[in-house]
């Protein structure tokens, strides 16, 4: 058998035969139509038994598991449906697990880093924009001590 009807029939490798559904412990390579014990560097993220090169939204794509994820792992935050450890726009937030424009309520954002912290120290929090500073401003409202 070399080839399965496209595209919802994947081969078996063990059973030699098409199949609608790879075995759990297999994934359903779109590219070949065939069953994998791991997703290919085509398309390389797994999820829900399938292989995608871009996961499905709202998911994604975890490099280091190469699965396919709702919400990233500690550390890692989503961007463009990748999960990263460094936002390239924005900021990190770590309440929302995502690289975001505005840090949410609660949150300041640490220029430096790109990240959003709960906590200034040692550096100032200033309020008008939830912006944590190393010194202070000319003028607006700052506070050392909240």
């Amino acid at each position: 058998l070399l080839a399965c009807p496209a595209p919802n029939y994947f081969r078996d490798t063990l059973t030699l035969r098409c199949v609608t559904e790879c075995s759990p412990y297999e994934f359903a390579e779109v590219i070949g139509q065939i069953c994998v014990p791991s997703c290919s560097a085509n398309s390389k993220y797994g999820y829900a038994g399938k292989c995608y090169s871009v996961c499905p939204a709202p998911l994604n794509a975890d490099p280091t598991t190469s699965l396919c994820l709702q919400t990233c792992p500690f550390g890692l935050y989503a961007q463009n449906g990748v999960c990263v450890s460094n936002c390239t726009t924005g900021f990190a937030d770590p309440f929302l697990k995502a690289c975001v424009p505005a840090c949410s309520p609660d949150y300041f954002a640490y220029l430096p880093t790109k990240q959003c912290r709960q906590n200034c120290q040692p550096q100032f929090k200033y309020f008008p924009d939830q912006t944590c500073v190393p010194s202070c401003p000319i003028s607006g409202n700052l506070s050392t001590n909240l």
